[in-house]
């Protein structure tokens, strides 16, 4: 009997875009976007494994950070590094579906992350969330972001895990952030910061964009720190 597998998530990328562009003069910048399809490629695999597994759920959503991008290997993100946390401090059958996406804003997890836990009847007992990044990247306006972070903070799970992000300009950090805030008044979501860091020495990854093995560690205390809380 086969397995059932979710689609391969993808963002799809113009032929011409800034990082292939950058990443012809920076050798830091090819490696690192070099890991985007390997990477891809192992949570498929993971996921399809996990997917038929028995256990606790975890959903991870977002873009890059929570595939581990930058890492020296996807072990070394900050999803398997929590998993491991689960598994010795909560219950070994814990598993985890990595819905990340390298490359996506607000409206891929609302519109296909979010869309699989219908498709597939997921019924998951942790959800977090990491995105917003890339909405900043691709030059949205402060209206667009908010409207797409209202309508996202609407379709979370009630109980999900959302990291706190934002990018240039106080006015579309703003337009995120205040989203968020109303959710966590309600009641609806529990937000957490993985970017406060003892130090910045030796966090980020060649790209200077990407959190390093260390950046990652940072990044899991912190979300083990907010779900061990709860």
């Amino acid at each position: 009997m086969t397995e059932p597998s979710l689609p391969r998530l993808r963002v799809e990328r113009k032929p011409w875009n800034l990082t292939r562009a950058i990443a012809r003069f920076s050798e830091g910048v090819a490696q690192v976007d070099s890991q985007r399809e390997p990477y891809a490629e192992h949570w498929d695999e993971h996921n399809r494994h996990a997917l038929s597994a028995a256990g606790p759920l975890w959903i991870a959503l977002g873009d890059s950070s929570v595939q581990g991008i930058g890492a020296s290997s996807p072990q070394h993100g900050w999803v398997p590094q929590v998993l491991g946390h689960l598994h010795r401090r909560r219950d070994p059958s814990w598993r985890v579906l990595n819905l990340a996406m390298t490359g996506a804003r607000m409206a891929h997890v609302a519109e296909e992350q979010l869309a699989l836990f219908d498709e597939f009847d997921l019924k998951p007992d942790l959800v977090t969330c990491m995105i917003g990044t890339n909405d900043f990247i691709a030059g949205a306006s402060a209206a667009r972001i908010e409207s797409d972070a209202r309508r996202l903070m609407t379709r979370l799970p009630r109980g999900t895990f959302v990291g706190r992000t934002g990018g240039p300009g106080p006015k579309r950090s703003a337009a995120l952030t205040a989203p968020i805030d109303e959710a966590v008044a309600a009641a609806h979501v529990v937000a957490f910061d993985p970017y406060r860091w003892p130090t910045r020495r030796g966090t980020m990854a060649a790209d200077k964009f990407h959190p390093s093995d260390l950046g990652y560690e940072y990044i899991a205390n912190n979300v083990w720190a907010a779900i061990s809380k709860r």
